[in-house]
């Protein structure tokens, strides 16, 4: 079930008897900006530590103990043009709870939490709290600088720059750069969360069983304005290249890495996708796929062989 909330604004419905929790999503979504992936990043990491009403990481957590063993988590990640910060949230349907004494169902909680932590965050002097927004950038630099030591995550990136030569956005992590993330102020991080609350698509994602006048009810509580969307095709379209791009790292390892890309000129909507996606899972996709049982297996030849 899709619905239109406001302008800029859906909501995808999945009413199901099946699962005994109800799984919420949120997502915020703009077109990817090389200058604005960093800020975007620090901001998820900040807005899941703390809000005016839980302004600890330990009294958030106890809250979402409270809640019955309630899940939430903030991630961003790149989906072609599009750059997206994830809400997700997770919880129990109180109809299997033995005892259940809280007047409020957990579903009205959850989405009360995910309204808490959007639209009321932890802003004392009318900014993002200096410890909080320090410690979630010395994490995040952390993460950042973790990623290298993960040589098949770096052999990918290395991949990625050369396929995406002069298209910094395409080439970067979702996470930013080192770089940039070391001049982020805590002011240039509340620019961006104003300008994700008041111009990114927003998409509300819900699966469990519940009703979509319960769902648009939560919804109303949310103090989201209609948006002007901008075309979203998250397609990125290849422009082709003369030459094969060759890139070579050395590093004293005991595993090389060989990461190869090319490019497959066939999208979601495209009536020869699910064509595309079974000729994946045959060539390398799947544990019984060719390369994996004939370069891995018999040959012996790679630790791990695959494609996607």
């Amino acid at each position: 079930m899709h619905l239109q909330i406001k302008d800029g604004v859906t909501l995808d419905l999945l009413p199901s008897k099946q699962f005994k929790t109800i799984g919420i999503k949120v997502d915020f979504v703009t077109p990817l900006k090389a200058t604005a992936i960093t800020a975007r990043a620090l901001l998820a990491q900040v807005l899941e530590t703390s809000t005016a009403d839980y302004p600890t990481q330990t009294a958030l957590a106890r809250q979402l103990s409270l809640m019955y063993g309630a899940s939430f988590g903030i991630t961003v990640l790149k989906v072609g043009t599009q750059h997206i910060l994830r809400l997700t949230c997770s919880v129990v349907d109180e109809q299997y709870l033995t005892v259940y004494q809280d007047d409020q169902p957990l579903f009205e909680r959850g989405m009360a939490l995910l309204r808490s932590v959007l639209f009321a965050p932890l802003l004392p002097q009318g900014n993002f709290d200096p410890t909080t927004f320090t410690q979630q950038r010395q994490n995040l630099l952390t993460a950042i600088k973790s990623l290298d030591d993960d040589k098949q995550y770096l052999a990918n990136r290395r991949l990625q720059e050369l396929l995406f030569a002069g298209q910094p956005t395409q080439a970067m992590s979702a996470l930013g750069d080192v770089t940039t993330l070391g001049a982020l102020t805590a002011t240039d991080v509340l620019g961006t969360y104003h300008e994700m609350l008041a111009h990114d698509a927003v998409h509300v994602a819900v699966i469990g069983d519940v009703t979509a006048e319960r769902v648009q009810a939560a919804l109303t509580q949310w103090p989201l304005t209609p948006r002007t969307v901008a075309d979203q095709s998250p397609y990125y379209r290849w422009t082709p290249k003369s030459q094969v791009q060759v890139g070579d790292d050395l590093a004293p390892v005991v595993q090389a890495k060989l990461n190869l890309g090319y490019s497959l000129p066939i999208y979601r909507d495209d009536s020869d996708f699910m064509a595309a996606v079974v000729f994946n899972a045959v060539f390398g996709g799947t544990p019984l796929s060719l390369l994996f049982t004939n370069v891995r297996e018999k040959a012996s030849l790679a630790y791990y062989a695959s494609s996607s």
